[in-house]
């Protein structure tokens, strides 16, 4: 008889563990984040904007230090595959070269290239002088009243070489000899 009444109370307390643990909250090795209302914040306390004039030495930061073995940086967006993401640019296609201007210098027929591209530079900031296909290829083809001088390029079966070309206002090739009057640059640029 003993021997049921221990079964019986072993029972009743395993019933009675049991109910207990069924009633308790489950736990998580994640712990549920606070939700809190943004208040805002305005910082008053920072100086007026003062105009310098010279260097500006910051020394309040701290010392450079080396590092041995390897530093883990656990802030930077990753992909699926653990890489850190890097946004590209929004347009990867390279930059096109286009009429920008003439020069109001001109100068006299067969001047070298790099002469003509330094008068471009100098009137017309950050151009060159144009070849021939920047000409002929651009949409819509560029006007002007004249001739200008250009330089041409593989668009021109010119055995490679690079000369200085005059070009007639029409897209047709005008005298360009050093006894005929001075012209001005066709400038081309981004």
């Amino acid at each position: 008889m003993r021997r049921i009444v221990v079964i019986g109370l072993a029972l009743i307390c395993v019933v009675a563990l049991g109910s207990l643990a069924a009633t308790r909250e489950p736990r998580s090795a994640i712990i549920d984040t606070v939700t809190r209302t943004p208040t805002p914040v305005q910082v008053t306390n920072f100086p007026a904007l003062q105009g310098v004039t010279g260097a500006v030495n910051v020394g309040n930061l701290p010392a450079v230090q080396n590092v041995v073995g390897t530093v883990a940086v656990g802030n930077l967006p990753l992909d699926a595959n653990g890489n850190v993401r890097v946004s590209a640019p929004v347009n990867v296609a390279p930059p096109t070269v286009r009429f920008v201007g003439i020069t109001q210098a001109v100068l006299p027929r067969g001047t070298p290239i790099l002469a003509l591209s330094h008068t471009c530079d100098a009137e017309l900031s950050a151009t060159r002088v144009c070849t021939f296909s920047e000409l002929a290829r651009q949409i819509p083809p560029p006007a002007w009243s004249g001739t200008v001088m250009i330089v041409g390029d593989s668009d021109l079966d010119l055995g490679g070489l690079r000369v200085t070309l005059c070009l007639a206002a029409d897209g047709g090739f005008d005298e360009c000899t050093t006894i005929a009057p001075a012209i001005p640059v066709a400038c081309c640029g981004f």
